[in-house]
């Protein structure tokens, strides 16, 4: 028989688990803010931990890569978001303000050395997208809108929309 007591302490440890996740996800965040940290220092601790050992991973392979972008303000995301829709160029994202895990010190965009966003062969974003997978992180590579550079960090399964509340304009 199973004991619904067992069942309702279960739900309520991961449900402390996940709100403790996203407090540390907002207090590491509201650091970052206070004291203007940029590049790597913008991000979540953990992912930065893992942004380096992915940087080490690269250069071991020949493939150097340098960080482009971590933090990015909601401001800034939905000027990216208005590229070819409301303002000139390609489109370049489907997130919105506060629908992107940079605004949450969670992502990090990764150009090559030398090259950028141009490598010698394509299979260079490839490896990129499965040495980053191995350290458990997503990459937009694997997405509808394919973004190579972005790799991004999802502690405990937190999304954005449950982060988004805590940082929504009222």
């Amino acid at each position: 028989m199973i004991n619904p007591f067992k069942k309702m302490f279960e739900a309520v440890l991961e449900s402390q688990q996940k709100q403790s996740k996203k407090n540390a996800i907002s207090l590491a965040l509201s650091r970052n803010y206070l004291y203007e940290d940029k590049g790597l220092d913008a991000l979540h601790p953990d992912l930065k931990t893992k942004a380096i050992l992915l940087m080490e991973r690269m250069k071991q392979l020949g493939k150097p890569i340098m960080v482009y972008q971590t933090y990015r303000s909601a401001k800034e995301q939905n000027e990216k978001y208005a590229r070819g829709r409301t303002s000139a160029g390609s489109i370049i994202t489907n997130a919105q303000g506060l629908q992107s895990y940079h605004q949450y010190g969670l992502a990090v965009d990764f150009v090559f050395e030398k090259y950028w966003w141009r490598p010698p062969a394509s299979d260079w974003w490839i490896t990129l997208m499965e040495e980053a997978e191995k350290l458990r992180l997503e990459s937009g590579g694997r997405w509808a809108l394919r973004d190579y550079p972005h790799i991004q960090y999802r502690p405990l399964g937190v999304t954005w929309r449950e982060l988004q509340p805590y940082f929504k304009r009222i």
